[in-house]
């Protein structure tokens, strides 16, 4: 039952229209979003440029309640009670009455201080301060300028001075004192106005430019994010976690700068309203666009359905229903052409029947033919086995007998052989014994091939340091140094790679004799094929151009009697290898050295 619903649910019939409206819902999604970004990008940039225009407005008014402010403070300092005082040090009285004129708007702190030669003088009234001394070093110096100072904290209140030098009364005359009038920052009805003008959710703040003071006009607060110039928009995120846009101005005239910012929220709200206003369209369309598209594709997948049916029964070895669509469209033509090949398949699937009938005929006669062959076969190997038999007792006997009486006749009859005669006995026992040797070898050789495997894990560095320790001792008369890599193991038949390393390393041993000095060695190394044995050693080498002749039963590279041996024992070694699944492969150079590399498959049968 939950097979057929997957198969059901996978096709075309429900695949093509679930695809349709997925495309249509893509597309719908992705038009909304792209306009939901390109609104929220113009809102951004005419947010930003909201927020310059009224930070500019608002550098303008600061700047000009400063410029305000500093020409009050001139005009006060033009006075001619303060230009008198500052000049001759009289009618103190009437200078401070003119200086309580400025200290009466806005609640200042005013201070005039006079410096020039004459008695010390320092009046006081109320929140007003008139001085006159000669000076001092450490005293303040009289600014170059009138300005506006940078905002400064006192008593936890923020305020600021404006500074006015008073001219001497000499024409072209240094001013000789200065008029400083210190104000506190309060927000006055105006600044409340234009904070609802740009927003309810605007925040104002006035501060040093360089950053070391900043107030909401109120009270001190804390320094707004850095900009990365005047006039460019901060994107941040305030305390409560919400993101605002932000941007210092610089207030003209002034060390201040203003700070405006304003939720981004309602910056993007309209955009958000959008979006969601554009997704239930989108919806609506994309769903009827699917029901147009199921309702066109059972006109195709139906047709369709039959086909498939038909192209499985012929799948699972049946006969395809012949196909009746009456239709002059694609669909028409496919199911024409799959009545067609419906039929060539029947037809092919006929004859292949026959060919296959006619070939497991022909498979039933060569079966029997190779049970044959297998009864040959193994008549033939217990032939060979008689054979082997009958070298092992029936050649062995007569060469015995052969070497036997020819040391018989050379212990009883020697004196009266002479010296030829002895020649010829000895020869013919070389012969004999030369023989049981070659015989004795072909039977390790057959031997190596019949002989079950017993595998099992197998240390070759202790079996050839035993083999090399054997041979040093009972050839003392050598200097022969040995070396033989450590902890080489494999698994393999300890008895057959006994057999292998005993013929590659008396090869080594009888191959250097005419060495005044032997290396004999034995490791393994890695290659890209894996682990390589090897047996390497410096005597009489061979020639490269005859190495395929090494691996020979018979084959020699080296004259008999310069080097004794049957030839046969290299072929012993090649077949003991390949039955544990390896190869062997060597390496020369006359009068130099000689390598025999092998391989051992431990997974080979």
């Amino acid at each position: 039952m939950e097979s057929a619903r997957l198969a059901r649910f996978s096709s075309l019939r429900w695949r093509l229209p679930l695809l349709i409206l997925t495309l249509l819902l893509s597309i719908g999604t992705t038009y909304a979003w792209m306009a939901y970004r390109s609104m929220e990008g113009a809102l951004r940039s005419g947010g930003g440029a909201r927020l310059n225009d009224a930070g500019a407005e608002l550098a303008d008014i600061f700047a000009q309640a400063a410029a305000t402010r500093l020409t009050e403070s001139r005009r006060v300092a033009d006075d001619p009670a303060i230009r008198r005082f500052v000049s001759t040090g009289e009618a103190p009285d009437a200078a401070v009455d003119a200086l309580k004129t400025l200290a009466g708007r806005g609640n200042a702190s005013i201070a005039l201080r006079v410096r020039a030669a004459g008695p010390e003088q320092r009046i006081e009234s109320g929140n007003v301060l008139l001085e006159r001394s000669p000076g001092s070093p450490g005293a303040d110096p009289i600014p170059a300028h009138d300005m506006v100072s940078e905002l400064h904290v006192r008593d936890g209140r923020v305020f600021f001075r404006t500074q006015a030098r008073v001219p001497s009364s000499q024409p072209g005359g240094e001013a000789i004192a200065v008029l400083t009038a210190e104000r506190g920052l309060t927000q006055s009805a105006g600044m409340t106005l234009i904070q609802r003008l740009v927003g309810h959710d605007a925040h104002i703040r006035l501060g040093n430019a360089r950053g070391d003071v900043w107030t909401d006009l109120s009270s001190r607060t804390e320094a707004p994010p850095r900009s990365a110039g005047p006039g460019e928009t901060v994107s941040y995120l305030d305390a409560q976690g919400q993101n605002r846009l932000g941007v210092a101005v610089p207030v003209r005239g002034t060390p201040w700068a203003v700070w405006l910012d304003f939720s981004e929220a309602a910056l993007l709200a309209p955009a958000q309203a959008l979006l969601w206003k554009m997704l239930l369209p989108t919806l609506l369309v994309t769903i009827v666009g699917a029901l147009a598209v199921a309702i066109a594709s059972k006109r195709i997948t139906d047709p369709l359905e039959q086909v498939a049916n038909a192209a499985d029964a012929i799948a699972v070895g049946g006969d395809a229903p012949r196909l009746h669509l009456e239709r002059k469209d694609e669909i028409g033509r496919l199911a024409n052409a799959f009545n067609e090949m419906a039929a060539r398949v029947r037809d092919a699937r006929e004859s292949l029947e026959a060919r296959v009938r006619e070939r497991t005929r022909e498979l039933e006669g060569a079966r029997e033919e190779l049970q044959r062959r297998a009864v040959h076969l193994t008549t033939v190997n217990r032939e060979l086995e008689a054979f082997s038999y009958s070298v092992s007792h029936d050649l062995r006997a007569p060469l015995r007998s052969i070497d036997g009486f020819s040391q018989a006749i050379l212990e009883d009859c020697g004196p009266q052989l002479g010296p030829e005669g002895h020649e010829h006995l000895t020869r013919i026992r070389r012969a004999a014994q030369r023989m049981g040797q070659l015989i004795d070898d072909l039977l390790n050789l057959s031997r190596v091939s019949r002989t079950e495997m017993q595998r099992q894990d197998v240390d070759l560095s202790a079996m050839a340091q035993g083999l090399l320790e054997g041979l040093a001792a009972s050839d003392t008369s050598r200097n022969v140094e040995y070396r033989v890599q450590p902890e080489v193991r494999s698994m393999g038949d300890p008895r057959l790679l006994m057999v292998a390393l005993t013929n590659l390393l008396e090869n080594a041993w009888k191959f250097t004799r005419d060495r005044q000095h032997t290396v004999i060695e034995f490791g393994a190394q890695q290659n890209g094929h894996g682990r390589v044995y090897f047996v390497r050693d410096n005597g009489a080498g061979f020639d490269m151009a005859y190495a395929n002749k090494l691996f020979g039963a018979f084959q020699r590279l080296h004259h008999s009697a310069d080097f004794p041996g049957t030839g046969i024992g290299l072929a012993t070694v090649q077949r003991i290898v390949t039955r544990h699944g390896g190869r062997i492969w060597a390496d020369g150079q006359p009068g130099q050295y000689a390598i025999f590399y092998f391989t051992l498959d431990s997974e080979a049968a």
